[in-house]
């Protein structure tokens, strides 16, 4: 993420200042509704992860807090085939693995069958190729 770049830019700090702010206020909207009883989580589980992400090389409040009630929802949406409905495998994997949280790791161990699969095929596509190296990485954590 641009954040991790720590690029020097007048303009490219501005950008990424209206969006960690812009996000802030959607997460405080979120928030105010009485439905709304988890501060990890986010409309849905592709963006819930984008958030993740997000927290986990910082700009938001809360971090640690939003990461672990967040990634605790997957344990409640797995799928019984080692993913998780409404949550992008590869996705989700990708950020469980670059976040150094137990429950994340008792995430990706869950996962581990198919990534152990994946990590063994052969790569004959660019795409193949990125998740071989997601699920080695993701392995090697766990």
């Amino acid at each position: 993420m641009i954040h991790q770049l720590r690029v020097r830019d007048r303009t490219v700090e501005r950008a990424l200042a209206r969006a960690t702010n812009g996000l802030q206020l959607c997460l405080a909207r979120a928030a105010a509704n009485p439905r709304h009883n988890n501060p990890g989580v986010f409309c849905c589980g592709k963006c819930s992860v984008g958030l993740w992400r997000h927290l986990a090389v910082g700009g938001l409040d809360r971090r640690e807090e939003r990461l672990q009630k967040g990634i605790s929802v997957l344990r409640a949406r797995r799928d019984g085939k080692g993913g998780w409905r409404a949550f992008p495998f590869w996705y989700t994997v990708l950020l469980l693995s670059e976040v150094d949280l137990p429950i994340a790791k008792t995430e990706l161990r869950y996962a581990a069958p198919g990534l152990d699969r994946a990590a063994k095929r052969a790569a004959a596509t660019r795409y193949a190729h990125r998740r071989h190296v997601i699920a080695t990485q993701s392995l090697a954590v766990v």
